[in-house]
């Protein structure tokens, strides 16, 4: 792909529109359009960009002209940047969840005819529109074998394998489109897979993209899914006074999500370095149920809004750490260099760090050398590509034109 950003202006021109796509996006969603200086600076890179991708499309010899060889340097850096830190390219999308919306309305219309008992005991799955393993989503073909996943994405048990269905009745009453992914969860365990997953407003990721497909379906079994049960002791929010619903805002505002999720990261990799090493015989099955307590602690995290549990996140943790830390004192390099990078954090001693076996290993060690233009000669003048003009002294102001370009 950054192959074809740096050779084909058809490449580059889809990359552009989709960059300029996304920015315009979210400035749109700035309520208070108040951007702060690097905001600024951003927006100003976008008109340099905006420029390009409309000269593209005008003609695609601008390619060529030395005033796009700037903007792809700083596109191709980006881009080299960002496939360090694991943000990769994936066909796919991000789906909005609707879960049993047919079964909802049809329940909404004739109350008698629940899919749940008052105990809410499966009664009927024969008459399920969507059943166990399958989704409609209207960006894939029918049929299509999906891999989906839900962020913060913490452990091999959080990942769901489904069939693309089309139903005739979600068509028939509900106005799709091919960002809404129509589930089921009678019956299902999709919103344990996805870890605590519900309907407002939560998204998934949803790729047909075979390498990937292929490599989950061939872990899909060896991992438990991460699932936690209800202790005594723990509130629902309907429970807690109300007039401590301010200290509800400040455990959301401070919550351990991210260090919860770089903790993960952390045995993912161990266990996953120990397998392609052979290290261990198969997986390290006790090291994946610590990372289950991880995706269970990051679901309660992520709730709080709702409820108060009984666990402290910080003493689960801790005593994780301290269960690894003297087999595996060295984290992954690639954390420490997006640490350090991303932070510009300059204390942070690299060689603290260890090389690991793991996708973002390879991904850290990957050579873009190999990656050639096709052509090395020097770039034209603008003008060269710019269409003839009749007017007197054209020349003059083509040049002036280019100038302030």
């Amino acid at each position: 792909y950054l192959e074809k950003i740096k050779n084909s202006p058809v490449v580059l021109k889809y990359h552009l529109g989709c960059q300029l796509n996304m920015d315009e996006s979210d400035e749109e969603s700035d309520e208070n359009n108040d951007y702060l200086d690097n905001q600024k600076t951003t927006s100003f890179l976008n008109y340099k960009r905006r420029l390009v991708y409309e000269l593209l499309c005008l003609n695609n010899n601008f390619i060529k002209a030395r005033i796009l060889s700037d903007i792809k340097t700083d596109i191709i850096s980006d881009f080299k940047d960002d496939f360090k830190k694991g943000k990769i390219l994936v066909p796919g999308t991000f789906s909005t969840l609707f879960g049993n919306g047919y079964e909802l309305l049809h329940s909404t219309i004739k109350p008698e005819y629940l899919f749940v008992d008052k105990d809410y005991n499966i009664k009927d799955l024969d008459n399920l529109k969507l059943k166990k393993g399958e989704i409609m989503c209207k960006r894939f073909n029918r049929n299509d074998e999906l891999c989906c996943v839900r962020f913060p994405h913490i452990t091999m048990g959080n990942v769901y394998m489904a069939k693309n269905k089309y139903v005739d009745e979600y068509d028939e009453w509900f106005n799709l489109t091919p960002e809404i992914a129509c589930v089921n969860a009678i019956g299902e365990n999709i919103q344990n897979r996805l870890n605590g997953m519900d309907y407002d407003g939560d998204t998934m990721m949803i790729t047909n993209y075979e390498p990937i497909v292929k490599s989950a379906n061939n872990y899909y079994h060896d991992f438990r899914v991460p699932v936690y049960e209800k202790q005594d002791g723990d509130i629902g929010i309907d429970k807690v006074d109300q007039k401590k619903l301010y200290d509800i805002d400040y455990l959301i505002s401070n919550n351990d999500v991210g260090p919860i999720t770089n903790l993960s990261q952390w045995l993912n990799s161990i266990l996953w370095d120990m397998y392609n090493s052979n290290k261990s015989d198969g997986f390290d099955m006790e090291l994946y149920y610590k990372i289950c307590k991880l995706a269970i602690l990051c679901g309660m995290e992520i709730d709080k809004a709702k409820r108060n549990y009984k666990v402290d996140s910080k003493v689960v943790m801790n005593s994780i750490i301290g269960e690894i830390e003297d087999n595996y004192k060295n984290k992954p390099k690639f954390m420490g260099k997006i640490s350090k990078y991303k932070n510009h954090n300059a204390n942070i001693d690299l060689d603290e760090f260890a090389e690991y076996n793991t996708s973002m290993g390879y991904i850290d060690r990957f050579n873009f050398d190999d990656i050639k233009n096709e052509d090395q000669t020097k770039g034209k003048s603008l003008s060269k590509y710019l269409p003839n003009i009749e007017a007197t002294n054209s020349g003059f102001y083509i040049d002036k034109s280019e100038k302030f370009i």
